[in-house]
């Protein structure tokens, strides 16, 4: 019983440093909610070098009739996928990119736009 316990917690203590690990992977994205006003709003995003990120655009205020990429980041690749988009980012590559979408649609029976410029920070 001892022993199942003792494997129980050595297997716990090693967990965290594993999420650890698989965070550096992870894509973060942060920003702002567009208000379809002809506003723009700044988002950044943090992935890994290598990696792909998926990530929707919509929000829970307003209606979206398209999403359409204004400028190409300059080092990675972007696809736009439904209500979202994939980044990825390429093999070892360490810096800044960024790429900008435009969102229409409509929010409070109102239609608009709005410009996503996403800040890209590569680890």
């Amino acid at each position: 019983m001892r022993l199942v316990l003792a494997i129980c917690l050595i297997g716990f203590i090693g967990m965290p440093a594993a999420f650890a690990q698989d965070f550096g992977r992870a894509c973060l994205l942060n920003g702002p909610i567009y208000q379809l006003s002809a506003d723009t709003v700044t988002w950044s995003m943090t992935i890994g070098e290598g990696h792909s990120c998926v990530r929707g655009v919509r929000s829970a205020y307003a209606t979206l009739d398209a999403i359409n990429l204004l400028l190409q980041p300059k080092s990675g690749q972007v696809a736009l996928e439904g209500p979202g988009f994939i980044y990825r980012s390429p093999p070892n590559f360490h810096g800044q990119d960024s790429f900008s979408l435009s969102v229409t649609g409509k929010m409070n029976n109102v239609s608009g736009s709005s410009t996503i410029l996403v800040l890209v920070s590569v680890k």
